[in-house]
């Protein structure tokens, strides 16, 4: 949770979910390259014992 606290107060983490069994989550970054978002990701002390990860670009709507 220190990466996330960190990512929200430098704007770059819009949000962030987790899932019931807290196996899983999504966080949703903003005006960053997914270049850096992969930096991002892979920086987190836990990142090597990631299951799946997966990337997706998208517009929001609303």
């Amino acid at each position: 949770m220190e990466f996330v606290a960190r990512w929200k107060d430098e704007g770059i983490l819009e949000s962030f979910f987790i899932s019931v069994s807290k196996k899983d989550a999504v966080l949703i970054f903003k005006n960053v390259d997914e270049s850096t978002v992969k930096g991002l990701i892979e920086s987190l002390p836990y990142f090597h014992y990631m299951a799946q990860i997966a990337y997706h670009h998208l517009n929001k709507q609303f």
